[in-house]
Order: structure tokens, then sequence, then C-alpha cells
């Protein structure tokens, strides 16, 4: 807004409710999101750790924000490895590619994991999953909001 819009509002404030206000410097808020699916793998192997993840991105409707879900074969990935790397996945806030802005509209499907028997940890998946992610982003059609 120009100064004589934003004097018109400060006086407004003031007749009407009494109150004194000011105005600061505004900004602008940009998210990012996808046009097209994209898949991406994810892979995290250094000494005695090992996981991977294989992941689909598929944009939403706007304002629908971020959905994490799991359509990996409980044969090849176990259950409580699916509901860990949904449950990381949900907790983190994913950036995007172009501005590095918050990620949103965005559906994220797990569709395979790799574990190793012994040399697999909770943390290890967090990694695989994210660069999954991050894969998927970087082959996407990525859309600045």
């Amino acid at each position: 807004m120009g100064d004589i819009q934003l004097e018109i509002l400060h006086r407004l404030m003031l007749d009407r409710f009494h109150r004194e206000i000011s105005f600061g410097p505004g900004t602008i808020l940009y998210k990012e999101t996808i046009a097209a699916p994209s898949r991406g793998a994810g892979h995290f192997e250094p000494l005695r750790h090992y996981a991977e993840a294989h992941v689909l991105l598929e944009p939403l409707p706007r304002g629908s924000g971020i959905e994490v879900i799991s359509a990996a074969n409980s044969d090849s990935l176990a259950s409580h490895w699916q509901r860990l790397i949904v449950q990381q996945l949900r907790q983190k806030r994913h950036i995007g590619v172009l501005t590095g802005s918050p990620l949103t509209d965005v559906r994220i499907t797990l569709l395979a994991g790799k574990a190793h028997l012994k040399h697999t940890e909770s943390g290890d998946f967090r990694q695989a999953a994210c660069r999954a992610v991050r894969q998927a982003l970087m082959k996407a059609q990525n859309v600045l909001l």
C-alpha cells in the first residue's frame, strides 16, 4: 500500500477503535509445490548403516497442505519401518528447490524401502526418505506460489 492508504488506515483505527497503530516493511511469503507427479529414491549407507526409500510425489489442490501415506508392501518393508518413515516425513518441514520456500499441496507416498536386519536404525530411514523426497523434487516440475 502507498503512504496515503497507510495514513487513512492509521486514522480509521484511531477514530473508530482509539488504537494507535504503526506499519513496518511488508514481506512476501512464498511457497512451492509441484505441477506433475515425480518419483525419487534415497539411499543411506555409511559404515554399518543401511536404508533405502522410494517415494512418489503428487500435486494436490491448493490449500491441501502435505499428506504422507504408505503404499509399500509389508513383505518387502516391515510395517514398523513404514510407520516410522511416514511419521518422520510428516514431522519434517520440507523445503522446495526453487527458492528454499516451504513445500505445500503435495502428497508423499512411500512406495518401497529396504532395511538390513543388523545394520538399520531409525535415523537411517530419516536420511534415506528425505533424500528420496529431495531427488523427486529435483526431477519434478516445480511451481512457485
